[in-house]
Formats: structure tokens, sequence, C-alpha cells
């Protein structure tokens, strides 16, 4: 167990980092970092950006049963102890607890998480704290509800995303906590005098994160959250209000709107640009930078290796450009061990995928990629390996909240509401390249797993499996 001295305190220096930075390795994630009062776990990692200071935190769960694979396979009793563990949900509590806080801006596909929807509730009735959370329309459940209800006059809850499945759906699927200190939080360009001068002179406190706002989200699923403390007059705040600016202009359902009010904004942001930590949203409606393109970029000029953690790997331009570099280096894969279920009878309550999931996995095998799988729990409870990014070369992250499909990635068209990053900080690249190491080693390849055995193998299962080789 290690302990760090806190220096002088700031919002989120007071919960995570020290004025010289507390760094952890991926072998003593248990570490704790306390303040004066409350025992918070510290970051896998965390240190200081141009324009921000950084932590990140992983999700690696308590879990150890009889017969199932130690720190991977885990029942909703173990959701306690390993929130615990993660730290987000107390990371979050010091950001809505603090009376600094004026307003809180936030976007994901679900929001379950009754603990956050009570912090939030707190505040708005306490203090006036004003909330907004923009949530996909097919995910409206009864802790969203609570949230809507408990102070209406300080908290919204807007609809965004179509019915997904129909001709043309769509989600809103980006995942973003953005808190602010001031009470207009708007883009610097939308702002004058006194409004201005403050959120100019003001910090926002930013969290991205693989996860929705759900129970296992902070606790059991395979998720990474990147927490930014970032001066608010920098390109990365900027770009996230910018994000919330075109979120709430957007007329309607229509994505092309949410583009075009997205590129007015950026084309105003007068910030200093580094490519340090650099904010992706989409839809890009081609007028925009667009990720994707960036990503594949990225696959193709890659000259040391690769490293993708991914719960789903659909788009095909992605998983062709991956087969295409497992030729020539080293490419290594992380996925739910759900994609070996494929097919199986009752393959489980999160099974998700089906057989994009599966050609998409053969064919980087098959091309000399090393994949290997987590064995989440797919009998009892739905747990889920849903981290979503890639190291290349072991110089530049691309993370983020969408999977790997042509939705998320808005590949051909408009799809999904989402965001990524593109990040070239060494320190933080590196805690993404250490916490993969640690993840690959909970990991089972798919010849020593119960099912992926069979399949390597090209046994039929006995009729249990639809997708053999």
């Amino acid at each position: 167990m290690k302990f760090c001295i806190l220096g002088p305190v700031t919002l989120l220096a007071s919960v995570v980092l020290s004025t010289t930075s507390c760094r952890t390795s991926n072998s003593d994630n248990d570490s704790t970092l306390l303040d004066n009062t409350t025992g918070i776990s510290a970051p896998f990692a965390s240190g200081d950006a141009t324009d921000a200071k950084w932590a990140i935190r992983f999700n690696f769960p308590e879990c150890d049963h009889q017969g199932q694979k130690k720190g991977a396979w885990c029942e909703s009793t173990n959701a306690t102890a390993s929130t615990k563990k993660n730290g987000v949900e107390d990371h979050l509590r010091a950001w809505i607890e603090n009376p600094k806080i004026k307003v809180i801006k936030m976007a994901y596909f679900s929001f379950s998480n009754k603990t956050v929807v009570e912090m939030l509730c707190d505040a708005a009735i306490g203090r006036g704290l004003k909330a907004v959370l923009y949530i996909h329309g097919q995910s409206i459940v009864d802790n969203v509800n609570t949230l809507k209800n408990c102070s209406p006059q300080n908290i919204q809850v807007i609809e965004r995303g179509t019915t997904f499945g129909t001709n043309d759906g769509y989600l809103q699927h980006a995942k973003i906590f953005l808190a602010s200190e001031v009470d207009v939080t708007k883009p610097l360009a939308d702002l004058q005098g006194q409004d201005a001068l403050d959120l100019e002179a003001s910090t926002l406190y930013i969290a991205s994160s693989s996860a929705n706002m759900s129970s296992f989200g902070t606790s059991l699923h395979f998720e990474n959250w990147m927490f930014l403390d970032a001066k608010a007059n920098s390109q990365v705040a900027q770009t996230n209000l910018c994000f919330f600016k075109a979120i709430e202009d957007m007329t309607g359902t229509d994505r092309d709107s949410f583009a075009l009010i997205y590129k007015d904004c950026r084309e105003k942001i007068t910030a200093a640009k580094n490519d340090e930590i650099v904010f992706y949203p989409v839809p890009h409606g081609k007028i925009n930078p667009e990720a994707y393109k960036e990503m594949l970029d990225l696959i193709k000029n890659s000259t040391v290796s690769i490293k993708v953690g991914i719960h789903r790997l659909t788009a095909s331009g992605v998983f062709k450009a991956l087969a295409e570099r497992a030729t020539k280096i080293p490419v290594n894969v992380i996925l739910d061990d759900d994609i070996l279920r494929t097919g199986v009878k009752n393959g489980g309550k999160a099974l998700d995928v089906g057989a994009n999931d599966v050609q998409a996995y053969r064919t980087v095998r098959d091309a000399g990629a090393s994949v290997v799988f987590m064995e989440t729990n797919a009998d009892t409870t739905t747990h889920l390996f849903h981290n979503k990014f890639m190291v290349f070369d072991e110089k530049v992250l691309f993370a983020g909240a969408g999977n790997f499909t042509a939705t998320s990635l808005n590949t051909f068209n408009n799809g999904n509401i989402e965001h990524f990053y593109i990040i070239r900080k060494p320190e933080i690249v590196k805690a993404y390249s250490e916490a993969f190491a640690k993840l690959q080693a909970l990991a089972t390849p798919a010849a020593q797993h119960a099912v992926g055995a069979n399949v390597e193998r090209g046994v039929k299962c006995n009729g249990l499996c639809e997708f053999t080789d």
C-alpha cells in the first residue's frame, strides 16, 4: 500500500493529485491517496499536461470465484469493493459536492447509477447546483426519472438520438461529464463582458469514459476513465463546450445541424492549438475533423506495434487495416469472450455481439494478430469487457466513448453522437499501454477457453456453436 502527501489543494488535486503528481504503477493499483478528510483510491496514473491536470482510472474489479478466472469473472456482489478500488464514483463525488461547482453538463447513453443520481439531486436541492443530462431517448429508466424530478427547477433531462434499429436510427452514445465553477458555462465566443472574464479565469472539470453512467460502469465492467481539470480557455475545454452547444442547439434529430453548429463553434476558438489531448466529436458531417480517418492513418503508419482493447470491433475498414499491419508488426487485441459464445445457445445476458464481430476477430487473427479474451460473466449478470482504445507505437493513444463500428466512428455518413480523443501526451499513452499489459495478463487465449477451444479446433460443439471454423 502506498500513500502520497498532498501539496496545496485545488479542486481535483485535493482528491487525486499533488503538486508534483502521484504516479501509481499498474501493479499497485490498490494504492490509496488521501486528502485531509477522505480516503479515495489513487488513479492508475496522473500528471500535468500543457493546459490541464489529468488522472486516468481503469476499472480492475475485485473478483475471485471458484472455478472462474480470478479478476475477470465477476458477480454483482463484487460491485461495492470494486467501486471503492476504482475510485470513479468518489472522484465524481468530489466534483459534485464541491461548493465551487455551479453547473454540470452531462451526455450519456445510459444513466442508471443510483449513487451518482443521489449526489446530483442532493447538490441541486441543497445548494442549487444546475445540471443538464443529454441521454439517449430509449435509455430512460427509473433513476433517470428520479434525477429529472428531484429538482425540476435545477435539473434538466433532454433526450437525443432516435430509435436504434429503425431506418436511419442512431444513438446518443457520447459519455462526457463536465463541471464548471461559473454560472454561465458556454463557449467563450458566445460570452461577453464579465461572463467571458469569469469563464476565462476558471477551470473546467471534464471526465471522458468508455463507460456509461451505470452502476457497473463505475465498478465491474472493464472500463477506462480520463479526468481532466482543464483551463477553461484551452483548446480541450473549449471543444468540449462546443460539443455541448451542438447537442443543445441541434435541430431535433438532425445530425447535420449538430455538425454545422460544432464547426461554427470550433472555428471561433482562439486558444493555442496543441496535440497533447485533442477532442473529436461525431457526427462530423464531413465538415469537421474525422476521428475515423485519423485512426486509419495511425494504423497504416504504425511501425512498431498496435495494442487494441475493444468491446465491439466490426468496422471493416478498421479490422482490415489492423489485419494488414499484423502481417508486418505485432498487433495485440483484447476482446470480450462473448465473441467466442456467438452462436452458442443462451449466450448470456450481456451477449450483444454477432457474426460481424466474429468475422473481424477471425480476420485479424488469421493475419497474425495475437487475440485474447476477457472471461466476463455471461451467465448470471450483465458483465462486459467494455474498454475502447488503441495504442500506436507506444506514442499515440486513440480512446473515447464509441466502439470501433461504422455507426460509432461515422465511417461513411452520419451515425451515432459520440466522442473520441487522440492523445500524444507520453505519460498518458504510457499509462494506457501499462493498463493494456495488465488486462492482457488477465485475459485468456481462445485455445484455453472452454468454448473457444472447440471453436479453434473446428469442433461443432454438439450443435451448440454456429460459428465454427
